[in-house]
């Protein structure tokens, strides 16, 4: 199996999942698997596939705030994309979606160990996290990315016609606790999560995060990934999942 690894700028909360999506789409087509690193144009609300968003949150306060909103293809709850890296790994599926999640994050941790960070598995627990109002980094799912038991790493997976596609956050600074500005009823605080700004005493810069990753996935697959490109995705494919998220009934629909 071929790897491809290539960062983008900023793009918008739509484009950015529908770049996922079209990755996932080419995935499945090639039998390639196609990693993306990113950040968001605007601080950027993203909700979880099957999470309930109407009702729960305050779309117009969001908007008055100047954020987007989007709902993002794989599962999990919501998260405030502003300070973070961002991953998405699309890929032929094989085993498992549990199999899947632990091969993967293995290569996210390999890639925080080489920047200096030392992460462990969350363990796991009696039932897996509710999706209800808390946001992702309310507390960690069983074997998300931490450190000293707090959560670094939120990330989710979907499996579609034999290809997945992992997302994953990883903190720069702390901007969830804003998230519960957002609840019309209010919740408990969030605990603060690890950061990596906590961590190294700076903020990295997302190339370093790239590159840490190309190393990675080089000790982990034995593949030299290939230096890809948006190229990689179909124009099509991205039209059609930008219309998607850009669809009220998507992001708000339940």
């Amino acid at each position: 199996m071929r790897w491809h690894l290539f960062e983008t700028p900023p793009w918008s909360g739509a484009a950015n999942m529908a770049a996922d999506l079209a990755a996932l789409d080419a995935a499945r087509r090639t039998g390639d698997a196609i990693v993306r690193t990113y950040g968001w144009r605007v601080p950027t609300v993203s909700f979880g596939r099957h999470q309930r968003a109407r009702g729960v949150y305050d779309a117009a306060l969001i908007a008055a705030d100047g954020y987007d909103v989007v709902r993002r293809p794989t599962g999990g709850r919501a998260i405030l994309h502003a300070r973070e890296f961002t991953y998405a790994i699309a890929m032929p599926a094989a085993g498992s979606l549990r199999d899947s999640h632990r091969t993967l994050t293995a290569l996210v941790a390999d890639a925080l160990g080489r920047l200096g960070v030392p992460t462990a598995l969350a363990p796991r627990a009696g039932r897996a996290v509710a999706l209800g109002a808390a946001p992702c980094f309310d507390r960690p799912a069983e074997e998300e990315l931490v450190v000293d038991g707090r959560k670094l790493v939120g990330s989710a997976q979907v499996q579609v016609e034999g290809a997945l596609l992992q997302h994953g956050s990883v903190l720069l600074d702390d901007d969830q606790a804003r998230l519960a500005r957002y609840l019309l009823v209010p919740a408990r605080p969030v605990p603060p999560p690890a950061t990596l700004r906590a961590l190294l005493g700076r903020a990295p810069v997302l190339r370093e995060f790239t590159q840490a990753f190309r190393e990675a996935l080089a000790a982990g697959t034995g593949a030299r990934p290939q230096e890809g490109s948006p190229a990689l995705l179909d124009a099509a494919d991205v039209r059609r999942h930008v219309a998607t998220m850009r669809d009220p009934d998507w992001t708000w629909g339940r």
